[in-house]
């Protein structure tokens, strides 16, 4: 930070006017930088709410308030925009003393931030039906590179959320959090301008995982249960499980 404007930034992040003069020839420098102080909080508590809407309504106005002001003294934006500020947010999130009663809080915060990360990941086509049995019709055999999309992500949680945060997103009311632990995995990904969510049993959490570590589908289907891929549908084979792959738009052929 330039020199005459270090007094302006120790003012909104720690209340020390003492440079103020330096800035501000008023004889009430105060007044004038309370402006920047409030102007500059509503902006990152704006950017903080957009990327973490979920954890913004179980809290509450009044908390998350408090929350964000405590995160941006914290740990204060490092760029010339708000664009992908709070990154760091959930892991922040987890060791202050609001979620230790209610640690939920922390995996909405996760699966928030997974799906604006989905939403602007890299885009990609994935591999059709249709593509599948021309590139098989035409000599080219089955691919053997296949690996999940870049904008696919593999969310572990602490509580069992996943459903809490469909609802919030879905815009109901009046949802409470689990506070028991109950390890699980989400998955967001986006084969077009939609991003699309689910919960991962045990297996299928392994399963991408290991895909999304190797971009080897073999060494992923190492974990595949057929006796229990299903607990909805019943058992289903690793042929079957191929096809709601293609058919979800989970493939992408190359590099």
């Amino acid at each position: 930070m330039h020199d005459p404007y270090r007094g302006l930034g120790d003012f909104v992040l720690n209340g020390q006017a003492d440079g103020l003069h330096q800035v501000f020839s008023g004889p009430q420098p105060e007044q004038v930088a309370i402006l920047y102080r409030n102007g500059y909080l509503r902006a990152c508590r704006e950017a903080l709410q957009a990327r973490f809407p979920a954890v913004a309504s179980v809290m509450g106005d009044v908390e998350f308030r408090k929350v964000c002001s405590a995160y941006v003294q914290a740990s204060p934006p490092r760029q010339r925009t708000l664009t992908g500020y709070g990154v760091d947010f959930p892991d922040w999130l987890s060791t202050e003393d609001c979620t230790q009663a209610n640690p939920g809080l922390v995996d909405l915060a996760r699966l928030d931030g997974a799906w604006l990360d989905c939403l602007f990941g890299l885009d990609e086509s994935p591999l059709t039906a249709l593509q599948l049995n021309q590139l098989i019709q035409s000599g080219g055999g089955f691919p053997v590179s296949l690996r999940l999309p870049r904008n696919a992500r593999v969310v572990a949680l602490g509580c069992s959320v996943f459903d809490v945060w469909m609802s919030i997103r879905q815009g109901e009311g009046g949802v409470s959090l689990p506070t028991q632990p109950e390890p699980g995995h989400a998955l967001f990904w986006r084969p077009g301008m939609t991003v699309f969510s689910r919960q991962l049993g045990a297996w299928e959490a392994r399963f991408y995982l290991s895909f999304q570590a190797t971009d080897s589908l073999d060494e992923a289907a190492e974990h595949f249960l057929p006796a229990t891929a299903n607990d909805r549908d019943g058992p289903i084979t690793l042929e079957q499980y191929f096809a709601r792959l293609i058919e979800s738009g989970l493939l992408i052929v190359g590099d």
